[in-house]
């Protein structure tokens, strides 16, 4: 929803003639405001080189490339073992801002990496497969 990504109060400098409003406050926002906020990160990344994608996965043990996804399934002995690590792995992707589909069955849980705009497999999911090793040894 529109409005849950919006801070009204937040002022733009490069206020522009066209706005639009949120459905909650009826306040007038720049456009120009609501693409600084929303868009964060416009670059599209760049696909991997299928070389490039087996020198990565050389260093992640247990992960497989299946078609432009990247999986692991992880063993956890108990139920809360298996969420507590779910949730470190949505907190580093959230900083990263680069989120894995995640299946959850029991104690094993499935960690899958694409990047959509690309595509494909890029350097963001190597790197969030190792924040997602760090998180499965905490």
């Amino acid at each position: 929803m529109l409005s849950s990504l919006i801070d009204p109060r937040v002022a733009c400098a490069e206020a522009g003639p066209v706005s639009a409003s949120t459905s909650a406050t009826k306040t007038k926002i720049p456009l120009k405001c609501l693409g600084a906020r929303i868009m964060k990160n416009t670059e599209r990344p760049e696909r991997l080189s299928d070389i490039a994608v087996q020198r990565g996965l050389g260093s992640l043990p247990g992960w497989a490339r299946k078609g432009d996804v990247l999986s692991k399934t992880f063993q956890f002995e108990t139920f809360p073992d298996g969420i507590a690590f779910v949730t470190r792995v949505a907190e580093a992707a959230e900083a990263a801002q680069h989120h894995p589909d995640i299946d959850i069955r029991y104690t094993k849980i499935t960690c899958m990496l694409t990047t959509h705009d690309a595509g494909g497999i890029t350097q963001k999911d190597l790197n969030m497969a190792n924040e997602i090793e760090f998180a499965a040894t905490r």
